[in-house]
């Protein structure tokens, strides 16, 4: 969302818009992701693991922002493969509705 409000302030309204419904595909991804945890009677961690990496230019953002996104694909990937070896077919449906929009925003 920060990169989408750096783009609005530079006047980039095309650039913030596409960047601002990616975040909040994202903001959905993780409401999605902390319901299947509670259902499954977990405690879901929101600490922010991962350091956020603010550019400078749009070149940056964009790159950052890819480079989020790969790792995004790679993560899914594996938990679908978790999620199948532990035969828990509604986390694998729901982490692959997740992935394909992951992969929209690489494209």
């Amino acid at each position: 969302m920060v990169h989408s409000e750096i783009c609005a302030n530079w006047r980039y309204g095309k650039l913030h818009m596409a960047i601002r419904k990616q975040a909040l595909d994202e903001m959905h991804h993780t409401e999605w992701l902390i319901q299947r945890i509670i259902f499954l009677d977990g405690f879901p961690d929101v600490s922010m693991p991962n350091p956020m990496k603010i550019g400078k230019a749009v070149s940056e953002i964009v790159r950052n922002d890819q480079d989020a996104e790969l790792k995004g694909l790679i993560a899914y990937n594996a938990a679908i493969k978790l999620a199948h070896e532990e035969t828990d077919e509604g986390s694998v449906d729901l982490l692959t509705k997740i992935l394909k929009m992951e992969e929209g925003h690489v494209d």
